[in-house]
């Protein structure tokens, strides 16, 4: 319905904004360094790489790394 689609940045306001949270108190989690990892950090959300694949270091950084979603509570106990 926004009409407006991953990695752009409107994308991740309409979810803060939906929510009424500060993108900045948010924590985006996926596993695609341009739609889960650069496209949230535009509006400063933090970001969370699922690296199932190994991807290693690249342009685009998270915030945090993880290589299983099981690994995303040790993330959040931490924020």
């Amino acid at each position: 319905s926004l009409r407006v689609y991953k990695p752009k940045k409107e994308f991740y306001q309409a979810i803060a904004d939906d929510l009424k949270i500060a993108a900045g108190e948010l924590l985006f989690v996926g596993d695609s360094l341009t739609d889960d990892v650069f496209g949230p950090s535009q509006i400063g959300m933090k970001t969370c790489f699922v690296d199932r694949r190994s991807v290693g270091v690249t342009d685009i950084k998270p915030d945090y790394t993880i290589r299983s979603l099981d690994e995303i509570f040790s993330i959040v106990d931490k924020i």
